[in-house]
């Protein structure tokens, strides 16, 4: 038999098997639970992307909400017997998180034991844990994070078997003066408009109830209070089936809308959610963020807000700024590192997710894809849709749609909005793209993410789809033939798919192949000739790299 002892070296504790005891002795002769008694608790700072300590406030509260790190994580040393196990809890017991294990859902939350060490005064042992809450808890303004120890040892009961918890409530800092920063900040406060229907009214201008509800509504954001706002709100806009989906929207329900989006780019400047300031933002980015033109316009025949998110019938509409941010927080998209690592993020997640809708943009066919009669919501594309008048059964059940190019151009701009990166619609030829102006980038077409060139086993960094100011002028200056702009539409994807042997060119050189298709004429360059001339193709060995990729995977039968 063997027996397993505890040891420490330079502190860590080791587990070591040398003889006959058993694992049940070691249980048998495990100490009493007792109270995690707190060290130290940290997270990242959103501004710094620093781990910093949160001290306690005189109310009790560790001021580190919400933490800059991409999955909300926050570390706590404490002091606790061991051998033991821990419980870990939030939301008043009711959820309670696994240790991390790699099979917790998105959002779910966990804890990693990151060591167990054995304390100065070597009668209990230092504990460090990090802890991943919920997404549901990281958008609350204050929740307790509750940690039990827990014995092993089956003789105990009661409390000496589940200790009392270390109790950690994790708040927001008080909520900030948005009149003196809006005062100290005259060319963001500037930017700040409301299209009334006799016309645009800065902030500094509008009337003092108006002031007082974005004080209100400021507050609740930065609380990230749940705001219960009709999502999609209605369309006033009465169409027949063939009609575009001209989408208007009440004066109130845009009113409340714009309002609440300001608010929360407010929050998260001056609450430091983010590393970066739109303090430096030029008036146009600011006006992509604040300004209530860049969502709807005022039209006096409708009587009504018409959406202009992104291109009109062609855009989308925003989601509950609320909605945005769990959406962010849940799929590990919002990140303090830097702006276009959160660009980088939401691309991949359109890569995985996002289909391109079927038929054109016309009233009925909204209402089949997106259960809408107008735009498509952002709310529905993040939650998936069914289309139920599809007999395709792969295109009938709940799918992720987008309206095309323009579409996911909206949905980019609307989504990256609540974090105050600014997207500007970038038309060449009919198509659409968005331009990421902070940081001088662009798609080549909005649909680069989910075509099917850049998707490759195993997946290049989304971030490579992103194209310079200079090869988009390239591509699509005003110097450039309307017929060469065409062709270039989705170039960047044909780049990346000769680089990385997407899963496409394989699967078309297999039919290829079957077809006894040459290289001149096969779908292999069919699908690449808009970007490169067979010679051109033929140099970089394409053929030969797709038959080693294919063999490597074992066959065209194991093509993923």
């Amino acid at each position: 038999m063997e027996r397993r002892t505890f040891l420490t070296t330079g502190g860590a504790l080791l587990l070591t098997q040398a003889g006959c005891n058993t694992t049940g002795q070691v249980a048998d002769n495990a100490p009493k639970a007792q109270t995690p008694l707190l060290s130290s608790l940290s997270s990242v700072n959103p501004r710094s992307c620093a781990w910093e300590t949160a001290m306690l406030t005189a109310s009790g509260t560790h001021e580190i909400l919400p933490s800059g790190h991409p999955n909300g994580d926050v570390r706590v040393v404490f002091q606790a017997p061991y051998p033991s196990k821990i419980s870990v809890r939030t939301k008043n017991n009711q959820i309670v998180l696994r240790e991390f294990d790699n099979t917790q859902s998105p959002g779910e939350g966990s804890y990693r034991i990151n060591s167990i060490n054995l304390a100065a005064n070597k009668d209990t042992f230092d504990w460090d844990v990090t802890i991943t809450p919920p997404s549901s808890q990281r958008v609350e303004p204050l929740f307790n994070l509750d940690i039990v120890n827990v014995s092993i040892n089956p003789a105990h009961g009661g409390t000496d078997k589940n200790s009392a918890p270390l109790v950690l409530q994790l708040a927001r800092a008080p909520v900030g003066d948005l009149t003196t920063w809006l005062a100290a900040n005259p060319n963001v406060a500037n930017c700040i408009v409301w299209e009334n229907p006799g016309g645009p009214v800065g902030q500094p201008a509008w009337h003092a109830d108006r002031k007082q509800k974005l004080l209100d509504r400021f507050a609740a954001a930065w609380n990230t209070t749940f705001l219960l706002l009709e999502d999609p709100p209605p369309n006033t806009a009465t169409l027949s089936d063939t009609d575009p989906p001209t989408t208007v929207l009440s004066e109130s329900d845009a009113w409340e809308l714009y309002l609440t989006y300001v608010s929360y780019s407010l929050a998260a400047e001056i609450g430091g959610w983010t590393s970066w300031s739109i303090t430096g933002y030029s008036n146009d980015q600011l006006a992509m963020l604040l300004d209530s033109r860049q969502m709807f316009r005022w039209n006096n025949a409708r009587s009504g807000y018409e959406i202009l998110e992104g291109n009109g019938p062609n855009g989308v509409i925003p989601a509950a700024p609320w909605t945005t941010l769990l959406f962010l927080y849940e799929n590990g998209i919002y990140t303090c590192r830097s702006r276009v690592d959160v660009i980088a993020r939401l691309i991949d997640w359109c890569r995985d997710n996002l289909v391109h809708f079927s038929g054109g943009f016309e009233a009925k066919n909204m209402q089949d894809q997106w259960q809408y009669r107008g735009c498509p919501p952002v709310f529905r594309i993040i939650r998936g849709t069914p289309m139920p008048s599809s007999t395709d059964p792969n295109f009938s059940r709940v799918l992720h749609r987008t309206g095309g190019c323009w579409g996911t151009t909206a949905f980019l701009r609307a989504v990256l909005r609540v974090v105050n990166i600014p997207v500007k619609l970038d038309e060449h030829q009919g198509h659409a793209s968005p331009h990421f102006s902070t940081e001088g980038l662009y798609l080549s077409h909005g649909d680069d993410p989910y075509n099917r060139l850049s998707k490759a086993t195993p997946p290049f960094p989304a971030r490579e789809l992103l194209i310079d100011q200079a090869k988009r002028d390239g591509w699509f200056g005003n110097n450039v033939p309307a017929a060469q702009q065409t062709a270039n539409v989705g170039r960047r994807t044909q780049e990346l798919g000769v680089q990385y042997l997407s899963n496409e060119l394989l699967r078309n050189h297999c039919k290829d192949v079957t077809d006894g298709n040459s290289h001149a004429n096969s779908q292999v360059f069919a699908s690449l000739n808009r970007a490169f001339t067979l010679a051109e193709l033929e140099a970089q060995d394409l053929w030969g790299r797709i038959d080693a990729k294919i063999a490597g995977f074992g066959g065209c039968s194991q093509i993923p």
